[in-house]
């Protein structure tokens, strides 16, 4: 579609939607496409019109997604095939990020089967960096989900469709130790659910974003199917309370904890239960396996060169909690 309002030369509309837009990773991503429609206002490019799916267009945070520019907030039941449909009409693309529940693989596979039947030509999908059989639901999900992604792509190739996908690896988010989020510090503390020498990988969801949207504009820059690790660096507990104690001025511990958690979550129920799994391996063995820290930098390369450089914990740290000042890797040490 052409329009020509406001504009010198024409701008194409392109449509696409975020599953679970309320959360912090489509927060980000429906951010980092504001950036991106600044510019083409500016240069008379392509704007994207985002459809930010949620389950309550009622919900506080859908009306403020609301207010964003070229974004519409559109109510959806994951669960139900017309309701999908509803929301996946007339779209180009879409970024898909569920929520950490036990159904989460139905509910994807679900997802992109409406996707597809309404003519979604890509798919980008919010997974997880390591999927061998660790026990842990959440990543046994994300490879159950994987898998019927690349399945989708032999037969659409077989059939000599046009369809294509990529995947965002991801592990731990920076955004965990945000007030009201799973690790938030707390009376000088900062409890995590495994031992506070653990390593794990980690990163900003701002870059993860930039990495989501780089492949919905430019999706020719990685290969049909292929994925990025979009992770900064390996970090402890340790590391994570002396950034944050860094930046407030005030001594942040590490602890492990809460017992409660700890000893019963596998009672809590299944998101619980999947948290306190990955802790469980966390504890024993860090998060490092198949992890590839260069993916990322070098897939935003041009953006890295160009003043946008990828956030440490200690640069996430002083954003939320402290002064904004020049943060080295070096600092920690």
């Amino acid at each position: 579609e052409n329009i020509n309002s406001c504009l010198e030369k024409p701008r194409i509309v392109s449509s696409l939607p975020f599953a679970a837009a309320t959360g912090n990773q489509g927060k980000e991503v429906i951010r980092r496409f504001n950036e991106i429609n600044n510019d083409a206002q500016i240069n008379g490019t392509k704007i994207f019109e985002c459809r930010a799916l949620t389950r309550n267009a009622s919900s506080e945070e859908a009306k403020k997604l609301g207010k964003n520019p070229h974004v519409t907030v559109a109510e959806t039941d994951y669960s139900s095939v017309e309701s999908l449909r509803k929301v996946l009409k007339n779209v180009d693309a879409l970024y898909l990020n569920y929520a950490l529940v036990k159904n989460e693989a139905e509910i994807e596979k679900l997802i992109i089967d409406v996707a597809i039947e309404s003519e979604v030509k890509h798919i980008v999908y919010a997974s997880t960096v390591s999927q061998k059989n660790h026990g842990v639901p959440h990543w046994a999900s994300c490879s159950k989900t994987e898998q019927h992604l690349e399945e989708y792509l032999s037969k659409t190739q077989q059939d000599g469709h046009d369809f294509k996908y990529h995947l965002i690896k991801l592990a731990h988010f920076n955004e965990n130790i945000l007030p009201g989020s799973y690790f938030p510090p707390k009376k000088g503390k900062l409890t995590y659910p495994w031992r506070s020498n653990a390593r794990f990988a980690t990163s900003s969801l701002r870059d993860a974003a930039r990495v989501a949207c780089k492949l919905i504009v430019e999706p020719a820059k990685l290969e049909n199917g292929g994925s990025v690790d979009a992770l900064t660096e390996l970090v402890t507990v340790d590391d994570i309370a002396k950034d944050i104690s860094k930046a407030t001025g005030n001594e942040v511990l590490p602890t492990k904890g809460p017992w409660i958690f700890t000893k019963f979550g596998h009672w809590f129920g299944w998101q619980a239960s999947s948290i306190l799994s990955m802790a469980k391996y966390i504890d024993a063995h860090g998060f490092v396996d198949g992890i590839n820290f260069n993916e990322m930098t070098d897939f935003l390369e041009e953006e890295i060169k160009a003043g946008e450089p990828l956030e440490t914990v200690g640069m996430f740290a002083y954003r939320h909690f402290g002064k904004k000042i020049i943060w080295s890797q070096t600092d920690r040490e």
